[in-house]
């Protein structure tokens, strides 16, 4: 038997889009530039814009554009070493924020279904919110990693996935010691023939340890609500409510507990519903008290069509407890299932 292996194209261009009635639309671009030195390196480019139709106004839309590097084989065939710079400008609800993030580590593929990741990284960032203008600059390490048994990542019917992550850093401004760490689950049980109807599981915790809030960052703090938190809500609008120098508004909080339930019924080849309710809260308390918070609930149904490059996802929901002066309807486009 003769096997004839021809090279694929060195460049590709990728697009995709997220619409939402409360996020706006969003729309990403990547150039990937495969083999480039002839060792199956590559080099990527990418940006994106969001938050567009919320306002009129640019200067309101989140961007974030960045450049990585992969070399694989780095000491041993199933190492690659990464290295990556990007910077992001986010108008939120709650906090702006403009940072720049360079991180040099290395990615190890240890089994078929599980991989790790370990790199160092600076952060130099300006955040506005509750406590006024604040810089940050911070030197730390993530350690990361994932085991993924789904049978297929965009529109999974069975199977499980869980993820972790923990990052220790130091704070040069203030000159502070903090951690960040999260742990995640997800399950997936199909039923019937060809597992058209699917019951899908996903829990998340997250912890949080340094110093006052004042002297945190605000991005290592935990928020919930929006696509793949808890829909019906806005994105990151689930906060702690706090008051400081006579102002009121809605700051980070130290630990965080959100899950979500789906029932996905596959109709025919090419539709499909789900309906679904998240819920979770976050605390001012890095062990998940909840005596200072409010456990808020999103429902809702979507509808999919199925497609060969992944399901398109149209999902309405709405919170059952409302925050102030937030809408009540929320309409979320992507593609591929929730989670």
């Amino acid at each position: 038997m003769t096997v004839t292996v021809d090279e694929g194209k060195r460049r590709t261009i990728g697009v995709g889009a997220t619409v939402s009635t409360i996020e706006g639309l969003g729309v990403e671009a990547f150039w990937l530039h495969r083999n480039l030195f002839g060792r199956a390196e590559q080099l990527r480019f990418d940006a994106s814009v969001t938050g567009m139709g919320v306002t009129g106004d640019g200067g309101d839309f989140d961007y974030t554009a960045g450049v990585s590097f992969t070399r694989p084989g780095v000491l041993r065939p199933d190492v690659s070493f990464v290295a990556s710079l990007g910077a992001r400008r986010l108008d939120l609800d709650n906090y702006r924020e403009q940072s720049v993030t360079a991180r040099v580590g290395l990615q190890r593929a240890f089994a078929r279904f599980l991989n790790g990741e370990l790199s160092a990284f600076a952060t130099k960032a300006r955040f506005e919110d509750l406590y006024g203008t604040r810089n940050f600059l911070m030197l730390g390490v993530t350690a990361k990693g994932d085991y993924d048994r789904r049978d297929d990542k965009l529109n999974p019917t069975k199977g499980y996935y869980a993820a972790a992550e923990f990052v220790p850093f130091y704070e040069a401004e203030y000159g502070n010691v903090a951690a960040r760490g999260t742990l995640e689950g997800r399950v997936y049980k199909g039923f019937g023939e060809d597992r058209r109807f699917v019951l899908a599981g996903r829990a998340k915790i997250g912890s949080y340890v340094g110093p006052s809030d004042r002297e945190s960052p605000p991005d290592q703090l935990f928020f919930a609500g929006g696509a793949g938190s808890i829909r019906g809500y806005g994105w990151r609008s689930i906060g702690i409510d706090a008051e400081y120098d006579d102002e009121t508004g809605v700051i980070g909080g130290r630990s965080l507990v959100e899950g979500s339930g789906e029932l996905r019924v596959q109709i025919n080849e090419r539709w499909g519903g789900v309906g679904f309710l998240d819920g979770g809260y976050v605390s001012s308390s890095s062990t998940f008290s909840r005596s200072d918070s409010d456990l808020r609930f999103g429902a809702g149904v979507g509808a999919r069509y199925f497609t060969g490059l992944g399901p398109i996802r149209i999902d309405v929901a709405t919170p059952l407890d409302p925050l102030p002066d937030s809408s009540r309807i929320a309409v979320y486009i992507g593609i591929g299932q929730a989670f």
